[in-house]
């Protein structure tokens, strides 16, 4: 039996909502954490309904930004795919 599909989309809006909650509440770490959290899982949206090359980037861009220094992600990433090229 398949496990029940998650929307991902609501989801990600739901840790977005609690992210500026907790922002607007001056709780920096919390936002920050769920930030970081709806980034991952709008990652996870836009990687199970992917078609097109730009929907996998836009998957990729969502999970890099949950990284706590996306461009030194960004660069380790390019520095991977350039060694399987």
């Amino acid at each position: 039996m398949a496990p029940p599909a998650r929307d991902f989309v609501k989801l990600a809006e739901n840790l977005d909502r609690a992210c500026f909650d907790a922002e607007d509440s001056g709780d920096e770490g919390r936002s920050a954490i769920f930030f970081a959290l709806a980034r991952l899982v709008s990652a996870l949206a836009f990687a199970s309904s992917a078609v097109t090359p730009g929907d996998y980037a836009e998957a990729t861009y969502e999970a890099l930004m949950a990284m706590p220094d996306p461009g030194q992600a960004a660069l380790g990433l390019q520095r991977d795919l350039d060694r399987l090229a």
